[in-house]
């Protein structure tokens, strides 16, 4: 029997499921809101109404608009595990990124992701993936903003009942426990060219400095060497060759963690990081003749 997943798809289909299964080919058909990802210790999982999508030999994908993100990220899955499927249009976001991440064994917080009108009906689900405290942030934001912090199942059944926006995408992470995070700037996926540490203000539990944490700027020779690997890895799973990796190291088990990667980070004036950017502009005209590195 050749098991055939039809996701997105119309409920229409479903009259094809007697006539497919009498060529031994069984059609399931399901919807997005029915399909959870839960990344636990680096390693993904994807289900389907509790079914894993790693249990179907091919993967038929419609995906509005609306949900290319999320098809993104199933594709993504789906292809490290060499199982079929259809293509979609290439869109990425924070949920892509960390799909990416696990499947390149990325250090990551636990993490999981569900559409949003289905977050209550999946907080057992969140706890057991995350526990508390856990954060909650938009798939596509910037500056610190759309970021939730619950350190109980009150808190975390109001901030979905009444913070988050309906027509958003949003993921739920683990809080790793720190006192600062870093800001490094990757170019090339083989060079770091800045390093900070950003310190947040009393009270607050982001490390960002739009929202006026202290910026101490680091000799990026002085880096550990597993900070460097981690920084450096982001950036080559993701392919990127100009990043900003924002990274934690956990003050439980001391390990580095992944946050996210900015693709246009912020500059901070007469810092390293503007260097960063002087630097990346000439290696792009070398690579390409149009200046001779000395």
């Amino acid at each position: 029997m050749l098991n055939v997943l039809a996701l997105g798809a119309h409920i229409e289909l479903r009259s094809l499921k007697k006539e497919l299964n009498e060529l031994d080919i069984s059609l399931d058909i399901s919807y997005f809101s029915s399909v959870r990802i839960e990344i636990i210790n680096n390693q993904t999982q994807i289900y389907v109404a509790d079914k894993n999508i790693c249990e179907y030999d091919f993967v038929w994908i419609k995906s509005p608009w609306n949900n290319r993100q999320f098809a993104n990220a199933i594709t993504v899955h789906l292809d490290a595990r060499k199982i079929p499927h259809t293509e979609v249009e290439v869109e990425r976001s924070k949920l892509v990124d960390n799909v990416h991440f696990a499947e390149k064994n990325v250090n990551l917080p636990n993490t999981f992701y569900c559409v949003t009108k289905h977050m209550l009906g999946n907080i057992e689900h969140i706890e057991r993936v995350c526990n508390y405290p856990v954060i909650i942030k938009v798939t596509r934001g910037s500056l610190g903003e759309g970021i939730f912090l619950a350190k109980k199942r009150s808190e975390l059944k109001h901030i979905i009942e009444y913070k988050l926006g309906k027509a958003k995408k949003y993921i739920c992470q683990e809080f790793i426990p720190n006192d600062f995070d870093y800001r490094i700037i990757v170019s090339g996926q083989e060079k770091i060219l800045s390093a900070e540490k950003r310190i947040r203000q009393e009270g607050e539990f982001r490390n960002n400095a739009y929202l006026g944490a202290e910026e101490i700027f680091l000799d990026a020779n002085d880096l550990s060497e597993d900070l460097k690997s981690v920084s450096l890895g982001s950036a080559r799973a993701l392919q990127l060759n100009w990043a900003g990796i924002d990274i934690v190291k956990s003050k439980a088990n001391n390990e580095y963690y992944v946050l996210e990667v900015n693709r246009r980070p912020g500059l901070t004036l007469e810092s390293s990081e503007v260097r960063a950017a002087y630097t990346h502009i000439l290696s792009l005209l070398a690579d390409r003749g149009l200046y001779l590195e000395s």
